[in-house]
């Protein structure tokens, strides 16, 4: 095996540190000709992860929630709540999905999640038909927040609404779920 020499430190840039890159696996080479990779000695040296790096310190205050409803109605539209805020915390939404169905004859106009301090529309993509009902879904990666007061005093609901709706023959079915962390708030 060839030697290799490494450059002199004027020339190895990054004030003269040395790096050390391996590259592990090989492609189109069958096991009886393959020959095991070779563990080397390096002059290369590295600071401990601990005194280069400035590390997250999470939270304690932050808690991973999930909420989750399931509703159906023959009225052309839905409006279900994921829960309440509890008193003393904020909650950070950080992904909403939603899956439907509804009658043929009718599509989903709009959707959305809506809290005391804000609304996310979600646009749900027809996914198929079968029997009677088209179905749709979607998933969203955004930012919502919510507190425990205000309008709807902490509330977070989702809205669906078909078109046309006709009472007692528009069937819409709903499952959703949101997820994120709550934080302590004041």
């Amino acid at each position: 095996m060839p030697c290799v020499t490494p450059p002199p430190a004027s020339r190895r840039g990054l004030g003269g540190a040395r790096f050390l890159v391996v590259l592990i696996g090989w492609a189109g080479v069958s096991a009886s000709h393959a020959a095991p990779p070779a563990i080397m000695n390096s002059p290369a040296t590295m600071a401990a992860p601990e005194s280069s790096l400035a590390l997250a310190t999470p939270d304690p205050s932050r808690q991973a929630f999930s909420a989750t409803f399931s509703q159906s109605s023959t009225t052309g539209a839905i409006s279900a709540s994921f829960g309440t805020v509890p008193a003393g915390k904020r909650l950070v939404i950080e992904n909403e999905s939603l899956s439907c169905y509804v009658t043929q004859a009718a599509t989903i106009q709009y959707a959305y999640v809506i809290t005391n301090l804000g609304r996310t529309y979600l646009l749900l993509q027809k996914m198929g038909s079968a029997g009677f009902y088209d179905y749709y879904a979607g998933t969203y990666t955004s930012t919502m927040y919510a507190d425990p007061t205000g309008l709807d005093t902490g509330d977070i609901s989702v809205v669906v609404q078909a078109s046309p709706a006709y009472a007692g023959t528009t069937t819409v079915h709903c499952d959703g779920a949101i997820i994120g962390h709550s934080v302590a708030h004041r």
